[in-house]
């Protein structure tokens, strides 16, 4: 039976790479078509923007967006994402246009989104001529299909990272250099942070970047909200807490999170205001509200820009490697980050506080000791490596924080 699916799934992996080659063989022979038109210059055209993945990866390109902006400062820019990032761009002054583009998971994704990117470029793309399209995510595409769109979208110009980036990009996206007209390919060794290879992209073009510091945009009614929701901050320290993260190796013990919550009532008075989404992230925020620490439960309850909003008026951040944590730095809060990824690991690999840490932040990341067959990174599918992160260093790193706010009059 493992040897047939095995087969099934090898089989599978041959027939896509050969739709990809296929969409690739018909769209180079109808675009040969144009190569004798005159293609307009950028800076009187339209640029494309695909970037369809997470909350922090959004957050870590939007020094990429306003840079890009800077350069062409009178070009039409689209930029297209998933929804559950909408909320967070909607704002976003770098660019003219969103669309919004649903990923699909699960058995027969490929295909679902095969005809979902043909729809899409049929429905957006037909009647307006790009002259540059740009995917600046540096890992594996094959799982959102921004480079499909890219090619979907006609531009003159297509640039992102190669599959031979990453070992496990070559197997997963095979092909589809295919896609690009310009395909970037660094020193696969070389560690960059994810915010810097977004920049590389502008590089590629002679854009001089001036500035690679995050951005995030809120209106005056989200910050309106979170005060509404928190009040004026009084003497007590207000930590922005995230039980949850994005995926179950990457979330430290609930039970952790609350022993230390009760070890620093001790010593420092805490408003706790815990943030997040999800049905487990619900089951948590009521497990430590139940411990009876002070705290103020805000899990389900804000769009994504309403809880930057209440960051903004936190004093610290403590949590898992999410895209908060990166809201959090952008907004130059400090704060205390759990990471998955092990003390001596891979720093090219996922989860690489290297690669995806908070950007030019003085956050405090604690990582752990690994547990056997971990070494490169946690392999874990459910908190792993992440639970010999020893609560009293946690502790620690918050009441050294906690003494640097009070020494800058932050909290009484």
């Amino acid at each position: 039976m493992h040897f047939l699916k095995r087969t099934l799934r090898n089989v599978n992996h041959l027939f896509q790479h050969i739709v990809v080659v296929s969409i690739q063989t018909i769209g180079k022979i109808i675009y040969s078509y144009r190569r004798g038109r005159q293609q307009p210059e950028i800076a009187t055209s339209r640029i494309l923007v695909i970037r369809l993945d997470e909350i922090g990866d959004m957050v870590m390109m939007s020094s990429f967006l306003r840079e890009l902006r800077r350069a062409y400062p009178k070009t039409h820019i689209t930029l297209v994402v998933k929804p559950a990032v909408y909320n967070l761009v909607e704002l976003c002054p770098y660019v003219d246009e969103i669309l919004i583009f649903p990923k699909v998971n699960g058995r027969g994704a490929f295909y679902v989104r095969l005809f979902q990117s043909l729809y899409f470029s049929f429905r957006h793309f037909r009647k307006k001529i790009y002259s540059l399209a740009l995917v600046p995510r540096f890992d594996a595409d094959a799982g959102y299909g921004a480079g499909l769109l890219a090619f979907l979208s006609g531009a003159a110009r297509r640039i992102g990272y190669s599959e031979m980036v990453l070992s496990s990009k070559s197997l997963s996206d095979k092909g589809y250099d295919g896609f690009y007209t310009n395909v970037l390919a660094p020193d696969p060794g070389k560690v960059r942070h994810e915010v810097e290879r977004g920049i590389d992209v502008l590089h590629s073009l002679d854009i001089h970047t001036r500035d690679t510091g995050l951005d995030v945009w809120t209106s005056e009614q989200d910050d309106a909200h979170a005060i509404s929701l928190l009040g004026e901050k009084g003497a007590q320290l207000r930590v922005a807490l995230f039980l949850g993260a994005g995926s179950p190796r990457r979330e430290w013990p609930v039970q952790s999170f609350i022993e230390t919550a009760k070890i620093l009532l001790r010593q420092v008075n805490i408003e706790w205001v815990i943030l997040g989404n999800g049905k487990n992230e619900v089951e948590k925020a009521v497990a430590f509200f139940q411990s009876g620490a002070s705290c103020c439960n805000l899990v389900n309850q804000l769009t994504l820009r309403e809880t930057i909003s209440v960051m903004r008026l936190c004093d610290m951040y403590l949590g898992g490697d999410t895209g908060p944590m990166h809201m959090a730095a952008a907004l130059g809060k400090p704060g205390v980050v759990l990471s998955c990824h092990p003390v001596g690991g891979d720093e090219n690999y996922c989860n690489s506080p290297s690669r995806f840490g908070p950007y030019n932040s003085d956050m405090t990341i604690l990582r752990p000791i690994p547990f056997s067959g971990c070494e490169h990174g946690c392999q874990g599918n459910k908190p792993h490596c992440i639970t010999r992160i020893p609560i009293e260093e946690v502790v620690q790193a918050v009441l050294h924080i906690a003494g640097r706010i009070k020494g800058e009059g932050g909290i009484g």
